[in-house]
């Protein structure tokens, strides 16, 4: 489903620290180097294993709990993008806000709100698939690089394949604008450049859809993989050849949705998304122990 939300601007929740002009950047051919003094601060070897299948089983679980309360029910999960609106509307012989009721009826239930954007949900399993010690190592070398600042899908990506061994592969669609600089960056350097920021090595590049074939038969042999579009505008991560996100304009249930808001999280064929032209995922080590082939339903 085609679903580029009037508000998905380079917003800070998945963009997390990038330069905001990335379009002019890459137009200009500009990649101004990133300070290799931070690059290399923490030393570890941390255990290449990672648990595809809990992984996939948490955003299972996220959804299975909103989809059986989105109609009649009460949800404690939310688009942050939503909470903001929600804050700004009143209901009709009421004085309070859209915000304020939501949260009355989360207490009422004994409910704790659960705020979520498109990275915040990759994030969430990604890091049940880590598991505690790599988690923690992702994130104290994630500080120590960008201080202060969440994950975001390209920084997190740099960090699974620098340092955990993942594999990065990039997706253009032919009628891209900047194919071309992408292609030449692959050829010349192997990397998928960042701007402004450290570039993203790669194995390999796809054009679509004339390789959606291609396409498809590598993501049939990975149960999860860590994805983001463009330069970081949307996160997302995929379960074979599926691609499932979280939509951060989401509402929380049927009776809150006021402004035909989109349901909170969204599964789609990958070579069926068309909303950015440009993406990137990289997957855990071939060598992994939990990888399997049969597709969870």
């Amino acid at each position: 489903m085609n679903h580029k939300s009037l508000w998905t601007i380079p917003l800070l929740a998945c963009l997390v620290g990038a330069n905001l002009n990335n379009a002019t950047a890459i137009e200009k051919g500009i990649n101004k180097p990133f300070p290799e003094k931070n690059l290399k601060k923490i030393n570890f070897e941390p255990s290449l294993d990672f648990n595809s299948t809990k992984a996939i089983k948490k955003a299972l679980s996220l959804e299975q709990e909103y989809f059986s309360n989105y109609d009649l029910g009460t949800n404690r999960f939310a688009g942050r993008l939503w909470l903001d609106y929600s804050k700004r509307e009143t209901q009709k012989n009421n004085r309070k806000t859209l915000y304020e009721k939501y949260l009355e009826e989360l207490s009422e239930k004994s409910l704790e709100l659960y705020e979520l954007d498109c990275t915040t949900y990759a994030e969430e399993c990604l890091k049940e698939g880590l598991e505690s010690i790599n988690y923690k190592k992702l994130k104290q070398f994630h500080n120590e690089i960008w201080p202060g600042l969440g994950l975001a899908g390209w920084s997190t990506a740099y960090i699974l394949t620098e340092k955990f061994n993942w594999k990065a592969y990039l997706f253009i669609s032919s009628n891209a604008k900047d194919k071309d600089y992408y292609i030449t960056n692959f050829n010349t350097k192997q990397k998928f450049p960042v701007y402004n920021q450290p570039d993203i090595k790669l194995e390999n590049y796809f054009i679509k859809p004339q390789q959606d074939k291609d396409i498809k038969e590598l993501l049939n042999k990975q149960e999860f993989g860590w994805g983001f579009s463009e330069q970081g505008i949307h996160t997302w991560i995929t379960n074979y050849n599926n691609l499932k996100e979280c939509h951060w304009d989401g509402a929380p249930s049927k009776k809150y949705n006021y402004k035909n808001f989109p349901l909170l999280f969204e599964t789609t064929k990958f070579n069926e998304f068309t909303d950015y032209n440009i993406h990137l995922i990289v997957f855990p080590p071939e060598n992994q122990p939990f990888v399997t082939k049969k597709e969870i339903k």
